[in-house]
């Protein structure tokens, strides 16, 4: 089988390029795709959807075709990341072969220019990359080609029944489920086969077969009430179980979270992202050029306008949600085939407008005019391979030298809290985090998510007030472990004084034991309460678990001044469970006899006195500070930096009774 043969074989030449993406990318899951593994498997353990066993169901996630998909083969004992992964691939390839399918449609159209739509699209690492990250990209960029193919079918001939038209209304559904901002591709195709409609003649003379006006008319208004009826059954159902319009990502990352709509502002962050996007992928021009050549030259025109017209529509989401943070333009990558597509059209133009010129030249051997096609067409593709294969060969390597937050990342993250929670007797933590899908599977800590896009409170309420963030982490979850980095020190936590009054920093000589735990990162672990005679009132002077003084709490208890450390905190985590104990190492006893050990407790439980804790008859009444206590709204002494330890106080010999440290 040959090329020339079978014009299909051509598709053969991305194997390459689908190789090399694959080798590329597969070891890294990104951490958003840990957001659906999540919710799948609380999901399959009789949880509902939610990111935990347990916590009220919000959709975090935007992709609910993609989850539907994958929870059969996790509920078989399939590995998500590797499932995933594959069927991400298979869906790239489908949507190669979609692309050369709707490029061969053209009338006139070479192979070895139609060859160039899936070149282009397996050839970029924005494509490859995403489509291996283990989240939608592959499935919602297969359902954009095989609607696009079919909506070109049907502006050709519209079917004679109904019925004909539930293949066109499943694919606009299905991809509306995979992603919500595939409805402006799907209101993109919608209007363009109804302006071919309304175009058509009443009649057409002399072919009574032909679809008129009316038929096509009729045929159009059965499609979309199909589309929309399917639709509407999975939204009912998904309305009924989280009460929401549109996923709670949608309220996390809307417009309103960066400073509004600004569709015709240039300058926007939306713009920037989208023009950035196309220069490090040095398209611009050449995309320009070929939408031209592809307009001018008849037999593609009808083709060209629609996948013109769904570039633009798909562009209209980065535009306005302001782009994203992840590396390698993921928004840009669901429209990506479009880009392809348009090129390949141009390619094909211009092989097409150069052979009618030379098939114009007076004189010419008749072999020069046969020639004179592959020829062109092998010059432009050779010019468009050399004029991509630097920046886009730059863009993997540059990605490969670091890419976006991984599952594996936040593997090392939650080790990190692990650790730290053993050190402070925190055996079931609660940590408020921004990055959900790596923290949340697998992962068996209460999690609050600063992201906002697996919390209604906060992606509904913030950025109007800050009072709510404040009364909302601090007072209402109260998580025990903190960490914020880059965007999220926007939030102003930091910077509240319940910061300072109710966490003390890990040092740094903890933070820098695990990976992927920033050097920038402000994490913080919630203080215990010290249970003695009376009232408790802990000032935090930093928290460094193993150094047996400097990473001490001064506190004030009934008057008198106590240094005192964590005891027996040197054993490795996972060594199992000492009992935590604070001991004396100082004391100025002048309000009676003080206990020789003192006792810890979690947060939750500050203020509270256990019953097995000794009695004082003297104790100060209940609500009122303790003798020589800092009074209630009086603010502790801030913390130290990081990397500054606590001098030592005098450590006075300690009681008979008290345990060896």
């Amino acid at each position: 089988m040959s090329p020339r043969a079978r014009p299909w074989a051509w598709l053969l030449l991305i194997v390459p390029l689908v190789v090399w993406q694959v080798v590329m990318w597969a070891q890294y899951t990104i951490d958003d795709a840990g957001i659906t593994f999540a919710y799948i498997d609380t999901w399959l353990h009789g949880g509902g959807l939610a990111f935990r066993p347990g916590e009220p169901p919000v959709e975090a996630y935007s992709n609910a075709l993609w989850l539907f998909v994958l929870t059969p083969f996790a509920g078989l004992g399939f590995d998500l990341v590797v499932v995933s992964k594959i069927l991400g691939v298979l869906s790239g390839l489908v949507a190669a072969w979609g692309l050369f399918g709707v490029a061969r449609s053209v009338p006139e159209a070479r192979p070895w220019t139609a060859v160039l739509a899936p070149l282009a699209l397996w050839g970029a690492p924005l494509y490859g990359f995403w489509v291996v990250s283990g989240l939608e990209n592959g499935l919602f960029s297969m359902l954009l080609v095989l609607m696009t193919w079919r909506a070109l079918i049907d502006a050709r001939w519209p079917g004679a029944r109904w019925t004909s038209q539930l293949p066109s209304a499943a694919l606009q559904c299905a991809l509306v489920m995979t992603r919500p901002d595939g409805i402006l591709y799907v209101g993109a195709v919608q209007l363009w086969l109804l302006a071919l409609a309304a175009r058509a003649p009443a009649v057409i003379a002399g072919a009574p077969s032909a679809p008129a006006r009316r038929m096509k008319l009729r045929r159009w208004t059965q499609r979309a009430a199909l589309a929309a009826g399917l639709y509407l059954i999975y939204f009912a159902a998904r309305y009924a179980y989280f009460g929401q319009i549109l996923p709670n990502s949608f309220a996390a990352k809307g417009p309103g979270q960066n400073g509004g709509v600004r569709l015709f502002d240039f300058g926007a962050q939306g713009w920037a992202y989208v023009f950035d996007g196309f220069h490090a992928y040095a398209v611009a021009a050449p995309l320009v050029i070929a939408i031209a050549l592809a307009l001018a030259w008849r037999p593609a025109r009808r083709v060209a306008i629609l996948a013109l017209i769904l570039l633009f529509a798909g562009l209209l989401f980065p535009i306005v949600a302001g782009g994203d943070w992840m590396f390698e333009w993921r928004m840009l990558s669901f429209s990506w085939p479009l880009v392809a597509l348009l090129l390949a059209l141009g390619a094909g133009a211009a092989v097409g407008l150069g052979g009618r010129l030379v098939a114009r030249l007076p004189r010419l051997p008749e072999r020069v005019r046969t020639l004179a096609p592959p020829i062109l067409g092998g010059l432009v593709t050779l010019v468009t391979v050399l004029h991509f294969r630097g920046p886009w060969i730059a863009r993997a390597d540059e990605r490969a030298e670091k890419v976006n937050i991984t599952i594996t990342d936040l593997a090392h993250r939650s080790d990190f809290y692990a650790y730290v929670s053993e050190l402070a007797g925190v055996h079931t933590p609660r940590v408020a985090d921004e990055d959900a899908g790596g923290m949340t599977w697998k992962r068996q800590v209460g999690y609050l998510d600063l992201g906002k896009l697996g919390d209604l409170s906060l992606a509904r309420h913030y950025p109007e007030t800050y009072g709510h963030l404040r009364d909302y982490v601090f007072h209402e979850d109260r998580p025990d472990l903190i960490h914020l980095h880059g965007a999220w020190y926007d939030y102003k936590l930091q910077d509240m004084v319940e910061w300072r009054e109710l966490y003390a920093p890990v040092l740094a000589a903890h933070t820098k034991r695990f990976d992927h735990v920033f050097a920038d990162n402000v994490i913080a672990v919630a203080p215990f309460v010290v249970v003695g005679p009376g009232a408790v009132v802990p000032e935090a002077k930093g928290w460094d678990g193993p150094d047996p003084v400097a990473g001490g709490r001064q506190v004030a208890l009934s008057g008198a001044e106590l240094a005192v450390v964590v005891a027996d905190l040197h054993h490795q985590p996972g060594q199992g469970q000492a009992p935590l104990t604070w001991e004396l190492v100082g004391r100025t006893a002048n309000h009676g006899r003080l206990p020789d050990q003192l006792r810890l407790l979690p947060c939750d439980q500050l203020g509270a006195v256990p019953a097995d804790a000794p009695e004082d008859d003297e104790a100060p009444e209940e609500g009122a500070p303790a003798e020589g206590a800092p009074a209630r709204d009086e603010r502790p002494a801030d913390p130290p930096g990081p990397e500054v330890d606590t001098p030592a106080p005098a450590a006075a010999p300690a009681p008979a009774s008290a345990p060896a440290p």
